[in-house]
């Protein structure tokens, strides 16, 4: 048996970015922590943080060339 494949994204709000310095970094932050952590036992298909629209359409379209369907959203 393989090991076992995730896809990954973060979820934030780009317009939240100017109203709250330094909190993008933080989930992004975060996001590399849980990456880490699935890495342990999963390899992972990242998409980063996904704050917009544009950027979701671009996470859907490199899942999708990864063959990756299950995603695993990370909010804060």
């Amino acid at each position: 048996m393989g090991q076992a494949e995730r896809a990954k994204i973060g979820i934030g709000l780009a317009a939240y970015w100017p109203q709250f310095p330094g909190l993008k970094e933080r989930l992004e932050g975060y996001q590399r922590k849980v990456e880490e952590k699935i890495g342990d036992w999963a390899s992972v298909v990242s998409a980063g943080l996904v704050d917009d629209a544009h950027k979701a359409h671009a996470a859907g379209a490199a899942f999708r060339q990864a063959g990756k369907a299950n995603a695993c959203p990370a909010s804060a």
